[in-house]
């Protein structure tokens, strides 16, 4: 509950920056959790919604998705990104059929990602790199959805950083269905952090 109303007050703090800064300034109405009527119409019920904050972040999902759609081929793939850069890779990409819908990742608020999970009601939510947003996180939890972390990364320097994170906020960590990390070192820190280790795979 605390979290509940802390997150609108850091919103509102951080208004100035969420609207204006040139990177994520654009699509406010989808990080808000609106969308346009109809935009996943085209998308089976059976759906995955995969995230990455940058370019970068959405290059990394490629490969994973050009894997689901082979293994998978009634399952939509549902990408969001959060930058104007991750947005222009998300674009091309779903062109070439690699994603079949793009939008933006909803405001970490508790109406925004109500919204967001409602409109895609995916069966699966997957998170690359470290994209740690304990709304969404609980909201999917509390509604059954598995979330994987792809990628995870736990630099070492801010190992005290989540610990005071997940104090405030709940362990982001025990929510995982799994989480996937890079090498044993990675895996160690992440379950130091509270990780399960039978869900902590390199």
């Amino acid at each position: 509950m605390l979290w509940f109303f802390a997150s609108y007050g850091f919103f509102l703090l951080l208004t100035p920056v969420l609207f204006f800064h040139p990177k994520i300034r654009d699509g406010i109405w989808a990080r808000l959790g609106f969308y346009p009527a109809g935009w996943l119409s085209h998308c089976g019920r059976q759906r995955i919604w995969l995230h990455g904050a940058s370019a970068g972040d959405v290059l990394g999902l490629v490969p994973l998705a050009v894997e689901l759609r082979q293994r998978l081929s009634t399952v939509s793939l549902i990408l969001t990104t959060t930058t104007n850069s991750g947005r222009e890779v998300a674009e091309r990409e779903t062109k070439r059929g690699v994603f079949d819908a793009f939008t933006f990742l909803p405001y970490d608020l508790p109406g925004a990602t109500r919204r967001a999970l409602a409109q895609i009601q995916p069966k699966m939510l997957v998170l690359e790199y470290t994209e740690l947003w304990p709304n969404l996180i609980h909201r999917a939890a509390q509604s059954g959805i598995p979330i994987v972390l792809q990628n995870g990364r736990f630099h070492p320097q801010h190992l005290n950083r989540y610990v005071w994170l997940f104090r405030a906020v709940g362990n982001l960590l025990e929510c995982l269905t799994m989480c996937l990390v890079r090498d044993e070192p990675e895996a160690q820190r992440a379950r130091f952090l509270g990780a399960a280790a039978a869900k902590v795979h390199v």
